[in-house]
This record gives structure tokens, sequence and C-alpha cells, in this order.
């Protein structure tokens, strides 16, 4: 009996001695051993069952937070939702670890890689307007006379409108008129249509970098976009010069200047919000919670002044927030906005896919992310499929997750943000981005990732900006060349409505099969002349090669050059050097956006690597009341049928085959009654045979025939793998 008792006693001891130990540690885990503020800022996780992440406790706590990330990760066969946060000093952690539910561990090495960034040293001779440790960024100052500069250029390059716009000021300058900064915006758009003296509908694209004032990548990739786009304007790059004449393009690359200010003069604060006072130890107002829509709503903000999101006292309380509104009030047609966009009744209709015009970025740091509407809950718009298959466009070009509602990497609702306040009270298509991995992202990654990941994405949503939900549903063209001949203007392109389309599963949108290939010469599809001479489009059926399922056609569409000619503009008839503009149109009645490509409308004395024969598709000619068709139809518009004037087959020729796009080898052509037979120069013993029907390539079947009615015999030589003909 004593024995037992003494069991008892000595297993009650452990049990005590246990919970007190774990009461300890998680008491030392959350204290840090007491911190001192030269340890700060300092990087803390938290982990959160998965089942209670999205309670009402974790969600009221997440306000506090400085949030850099979540992540839902696996622990003992549970899910976890670990959140990574930022505390920046004694009374922010004070504040935070006497509200934790859970115990906050120091994240030891992401805490001293925010003291390396910190702490970069100046590089000896690098540019004063740049910022010190960061030669690839422009300094605050060095971003306005960069901007100037960008205005005087472009006076000089014929067409090319270029302007820098004073659209309000920050804080400082309400308070002190001599001190603190004009907040700019900057003006990108050509005249090209308008001097020839036509009328094009212009599409718009609205960015704003730089709202949180640490993040130093945006500014400077707004500013590397506007540019890339003056250089291919004043260079004649064909695609930018038709996009910038059929768009207008506004940039606020400095959204947060006197913020900008502190994070580049005091880089160990990693200062987020503008500079109005509030609290001791962390001034200013997060302006990305400070938009006019949906402001205050849920726990997607907060109301206290010392919190990282703290939104302000009213919608739009903050004069950069107000500069903002107004320019994007001004720039919007108010004719596609809703009367009442907030209401229950109207906040989830869709915005009109054939009518509204624009589309919208917030381009922030870090994480890799794209993120759309809605965000101050997690729920989806009236346009989420356009939006989605926008995204997942974006994505195919820089690879980052999507983070829209109802998907896996949606972070906690954000209220009052730049990107439900574009979509929801102006129809702007509306995404926000998070760049790279670092506030203080380093050079060699800005350089040599997010700047060519992401520039492409901005050139193609320029593209959709005209009428953005439905373009964005219609085939992309992937691979665009010409080749003129003594007759006819051949055109190899590949049109898809898939290989654009990244991400998980396959999105409605990207799953339709190409129905037709449209093209015309040297007058925008947009454009239209007052004397009534309206671009003449050329269309043919989709029949060449098939891929992805159906979703992607390569095929060469070969128009004769009589054609071209007579659909000349005044002032063109020279010939020379012209625009030929290309889109498709898929099998749900999607117009894609117009690709732009240059080609010499004289023809070369004895053309090479190109077909010289007749299209096996006929070609079809329209001149259309509108253009493009904005919203399905259900199937191309057919018009007469008009025969190309190109010579007829030959009994060979020399053609070419491109693998993966791109021209790999010449081949010869033998027609001999109903076979034809394709070989290369160079003879081997490895022949294949190839299935070919009027639908395009279907299969290869190596050593043997496979259709008795037409054979293709391929010798190729030191090429292993599969081609693709462009007869």
């Amino acid at each position: 009996m004593n024995i037992v008792t003494g069991k008892v006693i000595i297993y009650a001891f452990i049990v005590v001695c246990t919970i007190s130990y774990t009461t300890v540690s998680a008491s030392l885990l959350r204290h840090n051993n007491s911190p001192n503020e030269n340890d700060y800022p300092m990087v803390y996780t938290m982990d959160v069952p998965k089942d209670t992440a999205h309670s009402s406790t974790i969600e009221e706590f997440v306000t506090h937070l400085d949030l850099l990330s979540t992540k839902v990760v696996s622990q003992d066969h549970d899910d976890i939702v670990q959140l990574h946060f930022l505390v920046h000093s004694k009374e922010d952690y004070d504040s935070i670890s006497t509200q934790a539910p859970y115990a906050m561990v120091e994240d030891v090495e992401e805490t001293s890689s925010f003291h390396r960034y910190a702490q970069t040293p100046h590089i000896q001779d690098q540019r004063a307007d740049t910022i010190s440790g960061f030669p690839c960024y422009h300094n605050l100052e060095g971003m306005i006379t960069f901007m100037r500069e960008l205005e005087t250029r472009a006076a000089a390059i014929d067409s090319l409108e270029v302007q820098v716009i004073d659209i309000g000021d920050s804080y400082e300058k309400t308070v002190n008129p001599t001190r603190g900064h004009d907040i700019l915006a900057l003006r990108i758009t050509g005249s090209g249509v308008a001097d020839r003296g036509w009328l094009t509908d212009k599409g718009i694209v609205f960015i704003t970098c730089g709202i949180h004032a640490r993040e130093y990548s945006p500014p400077e990739l707004c500013a590397r976009w506007a540019e890339s786009l003056v250089n291919g304007y004043q260079q004649q790059n064909t695609d930018i010069t038709s996009v910038l004449d059929h768009t207008e393009i506004h940039m606020i690359i400095e959204s947060n200047p006197d913020g900008r200010v502190i994070a580049e003069s005091n880089q160990a604060a990693y200062h987020r919000k503008n500079t109005r006072p509030g609290c001791s130890w962390s001034i200013g107002v997060d302006l990305n919670r400070n938009f006019p829509f949906q402001w205050g709503v849920g726990s997607g903000s907060s109301g206290s002044k010392c919190s990282q999101i703290y939104r302000g006292t009213a919608p739009a309380s903050e004069p950069e927030v107000q500069a903002i509104v107004n320019h994007a009030d001004s720039v919007f047609p108010r004719s596609q906005r809703k009367d009442d966009p907030s209401s229950a009744l109207t906040l989830d209709d869709p915005y009109p896919e054939g009518s509204t015009v624009g589309v919208y970025y917030d381009i922030h740091a870090y994480t890799n992310l794209i993120i759309w509407p809605w965000t101050y809950e997690e729920r989806t718009t009236g346009n989420e499929e356009s939006i989605q298959a926008a995204a997942r466009k974006l994505k195919s070009f820089n690879g980052y997750a999507l983070a829209g509602p109802t998907q896996p990497d949606f972070i906690y609702a954000a209220s009052g943000t730049t990107a439900d306040y574009f979509y929801g009270e102006l129809g702007a298509l509306s995404f926000g981005y998070e760049l790279g991995t670092a506030f203080y992202q380093d050079c060699q990654t800005f350089e040599n990732s997010i700047v060519p990941d992401n520039i492409p994405g901005f050139l193609y949503t320029a593209k959709i900006s005209t009428r953005p939900y439905s373009l964005a549903k219609g085939p992309d063209v992937i691979a665009l060349t010409t080749a003129t001949n003594a007759n006819t203007l051949d055109v190899t392109v590949t049109v898809s409505d898939s290989s654009l389309s990244a991400g998980p599963g396959n999105h409605p949108p990207s799953t339709q099969s190409i129905a037709s290939i449209s093209l015309c010469a040297d007058m925008h599809p947009y454009d239209t002349n007052p004397g009534g001479n309206d671009p003449v489009v050329i269309t043919t059926p989709a029949s060449g090669f098939i891929d992805n399922g159906g979703t992607t056609v390569t095929q060469v569409v070969s128009v004769p050059l009589s054609t071209l000619v007579s659909s000349v503009r005044e002032g063109d008839e020279k010939g020379g050097e012209r625009v030929l503009y290309v889109w498709g149109t898929d099998s749900d009645g999607f117009v894609g956006p117009v690709t732009a490509v240059s080609f010499d409308a004289v023809p070369t004395t004895s053309p090479t690597n190109a077909p010289t024969m007749s299209p096996t598709t006929s070609l079809t000619t329209s001149v259309p009341t509108t253009f493009p068709t904005n919203s399905p139809t259900g199937g191309p518009t057919t018009s007469p049928t008009i025969s190309p004037t190109g010579t007829p087959r030959p009994t060979s020729t020399r053609t070419f085959v491109r693998f993966q796009s791109r021209l790999v080898l010449d081949v010869c052509l033998a027609v001999a009654g109903d076979q034809l037979t394709v070989e290369t120069c160079d003879e081997s013993e490895d022949n294949q045979f190839w299935l070919i029907d009027n639908n395009g390539f279907l299969e290869n079947k190596k050593g043997r025939v496979v259709n008795e009615n037409l054979k293709l015999e391929l010798k190729p030589g030191m090429f292993n793998d599969s081609y693709v003909f462009c007869l």
C-alpha cells in the first residue's frame, strides 16, 4: 500500500514538473530571453492549427502583426499554418506577445537575414542617385530626376507622348509646403494613329508602385518598364509601338515619397507606412488599407495607430491616397462604373466583358504572389473567370503563386486595398503583385529575375487593356514570323488557348480549340478611318499542326501580296517595311489580343526558306463594323471566300520545318500522284513516316507507311526530336 502511494506521489510530481517545464518553455519561447532594443527588428513564427487559422481570435491577432508570409506545413500528421511576422521594437513585441494565442518563436536565420540586408555596405563609386548599398535602385530624388529626363527625351521622339503630372501632395507637404513631396504620375502613350488622321479606342494600364516605403524593387521595376517602352518606341519596335499607339499607361512610381525617405536613410527601421504622427514607436498610416472601398470592413485592417496595417481615421484620409484616387477618377471612364458598387445588390454583378476598359497593378514586395479581388474577404468577384484567366497568363511569365480568393496561397483578408478599389469602384481588371524574396532585394536577383520575368507580363496586359475581361479569355499568338515571296506573304503563326495559361487544373477559358486566325496590314484592327477606309481583315480557318489537346495550332497562312496591296492606306503606297497585325479566335468565339510584326512588302528575287505554294485553307476578307468581338458569338464570323492569286502547287519546291517555333532545317518536297515526300539534304538511314490529314499533324510511326493516301518520308539527319511541318 505504501509502495503504491509512493508511486502515485512520484507520478504526480513528474506530471507537475512536466506541466511546469512546458509552461516555462512556452514563456521562454514567447519572451525570447528578453531581447534588447539592438536585437530588433526580429522575425518570429507562430504555428497555428489549420482548423483554427481563420477563427475570429486568430484573424483579430493577425491585425496586430507585420505579417510577412503564411505557409501550410504538415507536423505530426496535422496541418499547421505557420505565420511569419516582423517585430520592430520592444514596444511592438510587448503589444503582440500579450495577445499571442500560441508560442512565438524567433526565426534566427530570417532575423539575421533582415539585419544583413539593413546593413548592406555602401558600394564605392556607386551613383549618387541610387540607394546606398543597392546601386540598381534609384533613390527618391534620383527617381524624380529619371522621370523628368524621360519626359524630356521623349519630346524628341515622333508621336511619343510622355508627361510627368503633379497629381497631389504627400502628407508632409500638406503640413508644411516647404517640406514633403509632390505625388507624380508618369503618363506614356503614342499618337501614331491620330497623327495619320485615324481614330482608335485606347486601352488603359494604371500602375501604383512604392505604396509601402520599404519595398525597394517595385518603383524600380516600374521605372524599367517605362524606360523599355520609350526605348522600344524610339527604336520602332513594332509590337511596343503598336501597344503604345493603342494604350494609355499611367504609373505612379513613388506613391509614398515621405515614407520612402525613411526607408532609404534608416534601413533598419523597415518603414512601411506614410509619416502621419500617431504612435510614438510606429508612425504613419498603411496606405494600402486606406482606399475608399470596403474600408475598415472585417478583420482586414486595424484601428490601432501602432499597427503596421493601421487604416487611418477615415476612407482616403491620407493625401497620398486622395491624389491616386482623384487621378484614377480622371482616367477611367465613368460610363463603366456601378452606381453603388458597395451595395449588396450590385457587389457581385460582373462588369460587362464587351465594353469595360482598363487594367490595374499595385506592385509590392515580397513572396512571389499574384493577388486579385476580393481581398477584404475570401470571396470571388463576378468576373472571377476572366481575372483568373489573366492571372494564369501572368503566371506563365513570372511563375508566381496564384493568391486570389479560394486559391491555396490566399493570405489573410485585407480591406481598404488598392486592388479592391480599382476593381470595385472603377471596373478595372486588378492585381496586386508581391515581387521577389526580400524588402531590400539584392541587385542580382532584381536584374536577373524580377525585371525579365515581369516586364513581358506588363506588355501582355497592355495588349488586353482595351477589353480585358474578354481578351484574357481569348487565344494568344505565341510565335510569329513572316517571309515575303514573289507573289505572297507567308505568315507562320502559332496560336494557343492554353500555352500561356499556367496553374493547376484546366481553367475553362484555356480549353477551347482554335477556330480561326486573322490578320490585317498597316491598319490596326481597332482603328477606323473617318474617310471610310477601315482595316481589311483576312481570316483563315485554323487547320495546321494541332497540339496541346487541340488548344494550339501552328500553320502557315499564305496571303497574296495583291490582297495586302489593296489594303494599303494613304501614305503607304510605296511599299517597303509594313506592319502586320495577327490574332486568333477560339471555338467559343473569344478573340485574343493582337500581336504586331513588321514585314517587307518588297519581295525578294530568290525567296528561300519559305513556301511558294498556295495555302491549303481558303482565306476570307471582311471589313468589320466593330472589332474585335469582345464577347462570345458562338464561333468566327464567315465572309465571302476569295481565291488567292498565288501560283499553282508545283511538282517540287522547297519549304521548311519548325521545331518548337524555331526554323531548324530546310527540306525538299516531291509530289508524285497522291504521295508527298519530304526529305532533308543530309542522307540518313533513319526514316520516319508521318500521318497527315486536313486537320493537320496527327502522329508519327517510325519505319512504316501509316497512310496509303498521303505519305511524308522524312530523313531527319542529326535531328532526333519531333518536327512540326508548316506546309
